[in-house]
């Protein structure tokens, strides 16, 4: 075999005796293109005599050719059938791996290489899917659906949970975008109207309704009764029969509405009962599905309540925007009320003023008839006394005649 492995070069004969005994030829060379050694044994006793040496050499030197032969024609068709459709597969896994679209081709070869062909084609379709639902939810298509495999199908499950992930910051910008518009678009109704507070929540009512895609609300206010009693009356309301307030008092502790204000803290309900509040429309009554009350807290002091019902249930989102905007509407109303109650204290204080101006106008005026009527009497009184004296003077004349 070393000797073998030495002499790559021509034709090289090996005389052995094998294990039997037998003693044998053994004919080789090296063919290079399949990188592999052609062998040949031949038994002693099977040779001719020297003469035909010549002639068994050629015979086994035509029989080696003619074996390297068919070799090198198999290698060289072999060569081109296989070139081709490896060529192929290497084409299209290089533009996969690039990320270019490709088409599904029919696959009609039934050998190894067509099934290398169909799992192309799957790999294809994959990918394109994958193109496809990636696009989509980058558009904001987060509907898109998506068939993974199974569990081991780590590119399918990550798109999903990707889509999923996305569909959830989206909804949370948009949760965001919503919450922060509504504060800054009720922030500049409150701004404009701050200075009417029966327009302040008329305004803000009929908006809020809207926003939160409410059916009915009102507000109260904190005020009094005839016998300054503090109570909630009606200031606001949208969609409400006015016959259920409009001459009603609602006192501390009182109802839903009065032990809203007496504990300061909003009340949610699920589950409103049929006789408390319905909501009218064209083909009757209905009880509202959700009611939600809340205080409107300035420096922990209730100023008002806002009643609010719907046919869906509010969100979280909902309720904390409408305690948000119940706060400003609640500042905003501490602060109408002190300057309508400094407004009155002077239009009060002015009236009083007007009152002593005109209570010192009129003593001024009796202070100068007084005057006058005394100047009058010394005036009167000393004209009296001057004809009294001319009188005594004149009685004195007579009595010396």
């Amino acid at each position: 075999y070393t000797d073998m492995i030495r002499n790559t070069a021509g034709l090289h004969k090996f005389f052995y005796t094998d294990n039997a005994g037998v003693p044998k030829y053994q004919y080789y060379t090296y063919y290079q293109p399949l990188d592999m050694f052609v062998s040949i044994v031949i038994p002693k006793k099977d040779l001719l005599d020297k003469p035909l040496a010549y002639f068994r050499n050629f015979l086994v030197g035509g029989a080696i050719f003619a074996i390297l032969f068919c070799n090198a024609i198999l290698a060289f068709f072999g060569t081109i059938f296989t070139a081709r459709p490896i060529k192929k597969i290497a084409s299209k896994l290089r533009k996969l791996a690039k990320g270019k679209p490709l088409q599904i081709e029919e696959v009609r070869q039934k050998d190894e290489y067509g099934q290398i062909f169909e799992a192309i084609n799957l790999l294809v379709e994959r990918f394109n899917n994958a193109s496809q639902f990636a696009t989509e939810v980058g558009k904001g298509n987060f509907q898109k659906p998506y068939l993974a495999l199974g569990a081991q199908d780590e590119l399918g499950n990550a798109l999903i949970e990707m889509r999923d992930d996305l569909q959830e910051v989206s909804i949370k910008e948009t949760q965001h975008q919503w919450f922060s518009n509504g504060v800054a678009k009720f922030n500049e109704i409150i701004r404009v109207n701050a200075n009417q507070v029966q327009v302040l929540t008329n305004q803000v009512l009929a908006h809020l309704v809207r926003y939160v895609h409410a059916y009915q609300g009102a507000i109260f206010l904190v005020g009094e009764d005839e016998k300054r009693e503090p109570c909630l009356v009606l200031s606001a309301s949208h969609a409400y029969k006015r016959t259920k307030y409009a001459q009603k008092r609602i006192y501390w502790g009182e109802g839903l509405l009065g032990q809203t204000w007496q504990e300061g803290l909003p009340t949610y309900l699920k589950n409103v009962p049929a006789q408390y509040a319905s909501i009218g429309s064209g083909l009757g009554d209905a009880p509202p599905a959700c009611l939600f009350v809340v205080p409107l807290l300035f420096n922990e002091s209730a100023q008002g309540i806002l009643e609010i019902s719907s046919f869906r249930a509010f969100t979280p989102d909902e309720q904390s925007f409408m305690l948000k905007i119940m706060e400003s509407l609640a500042a905003a109303v501490s602060v109408a009320k002190f300057n309508e109650n400094t407004k009155k204290l002077l239009q009060e204080a002015q009236y009083m003023m007007e009152n002593l101006r005109s209570q010192e106008e009129e003593m001024r005026q009796n202070y100068e008839e007084l005057q006058a009527t005394q100047e009058e009497m010394f005036r009167r009184e000393q004209e009296s006394k001057l004809e009294k004296e001319e009188l005594i003077l004149k009685i004195k004349a007579l009595g010396m005649n």
